[in-house]
């Protein structure tokens, strides 16, 4: 059911892109991100493809997309910073945005900071619920824009280029770019394993205080 749901409102979002051109394609990437099942990939892979045709300018389509998925970012932040955590929940499910899935993206955010706004764009399911915690966390608004802003115009970027690039089979931009997340999610746990063992003295001072193990030890002592 869900799956058919899917397919209708792809069509009819590339449908509405071809038709109406760059204000198809703004209303595409605010509808992907106001129901995170849509595949961006595809809107923007056809945007490439009429690049290509010499119906869209390269840097307007791009900054179009980003201008409409930065509309919907912002919606997001507001709702979270406006609201917290119980109005995301209730209006969350209406967007198919399970408790499960902010729980993963709030973990995200605490682990890396503000600049999961930024890389959180690279990867899927995080690229569209990374609003929500960063307005939790009372993200500074203007660093917030921008962050999204210039991660969003890269990665629709790609995309455009690989639509480009593709021609005819620009349908096939989500089988690359899904390569290619995975690969950068791989990359950023290997970083993560990576900063926690170099810092793993600052990070046991921080939970285990010397003083605090000293105090214990002689607790024990005293105890025997």
């Amino acid at each position: 059911m869900l799956g058919d749901i899917i397919t209708q409102l792809t069509q009819i979002v590339i449908d509405l892109v071809g038709r109406v051109g760059y204000g198809g394609l703004f209303v595409g990437m605010m509808v992907e991100n106001f129901f995170p099942p849509l595949p961006s990939d595809i809107v923007l892979g056809l945007a490439g493809f009429m690049v290509g045709q010499g119906q869209f300018n390269f840097w307007l389509a791009g900054l179009v997309a980003t201008a409409g998925t930065v509309f919907c970012a912002v919606l997001f932040y507001y709702l979270g910073y406006a609201g917290g955590r119980p109005l995301v929940e209730r209006f969350g499910k209406y967007l198919r945005i399970e408790s499960e899935d902010i729980d993963y993206t709030e973990k995200w955010f605490a682990k890396y900071g503000v600049w999961v706004v930024f890389f959180g764009r690279f990867l899927p399911i995080i690229r569209t619920l990374v609003s929500l915690p960063a307005g939790l966390a009372k993200m500074h608004f203007g660093q917030f824009v921008l962050l999204s802003s210039l991660s969003t115009f890269i990665r629709s970027g790609l995309s455009i280029y690989l639509g480009m690039l593709l021609g005819e089979r620009w349908e096939l931009v989500g089988e690359y770019f899904e390569q290619w997340e995975n690969i950068l999610l791989v990359l950023m746990i290997i970083s993560s394993l990576v900063f926690i063992y170099l810092k793993r003295e600052d990070i046991m001072k921080k939970f285990f205080p010397p003083e605090k193990l000293e105090q214990a030890a002689s607790q024990k002592e005293e105890q025997e």
